[in-house]
């Protein structure tokens, strides 16, 4: 966590978005609950594991601190979905269905071979804007 949040600072670019500078903090700001909780967290377990009480009952106080090291973890991953909403899959569905002729406009007319790969190829081709 720490690494990725680093090297997302230092990469960072001046002409970032909002959002991506939103980003940025709250991973920063998970990654020190995390690093500042993680370690309470694991000596607890530690202590569980090593020295069994008579009952199997948390305390409260360490209880809470499980659930911010579970909840900043969490919501650290999240943000990975900020920073990957430009992706676009293309998809070249001439090259899966098996084509290896050239490309004849009649072999994607309706009722033929590869209509449905030409209607999503045209599809994909709207989306990006690119000529049909």
């Amino acid at each position: 966590m720490f690494m990725r949040t680093f090297l997302l600072s230092a990469l960072s670019s001046n002409d970032c978005e909002y959002i991506d500078n939103v980003s940025l903090f709250v991973k920063a700001l998970c990654t020190l609950v995390y690093i500042w909780t993680v370690s309470k967290f694991h000596d607890t377990h530690l202590q569980f594991i090593l020295d069994p009480p008579c009952h199997a009952y948390v305390p409260q106080g360490q209880a809470i601190i499980e659930y911010i090291v579970i909840s900043s973890y969490l919501i650290f991953h999240l943000t990975h979905l900020i920073d990957i909403r430009n992706i676009r899959f293309l998809c070249y569905p001439r090259t899966c269905s098996g084509e290896c002729e050239p490309l004849k406009p009649e072999n994607f007319q309706s009722g033929h071979k590869y209509e449905c790969c030409r209607s999503y190829e045209l599809r994909q081709r709207q989306v990006l804007g690119q000529s049909t």
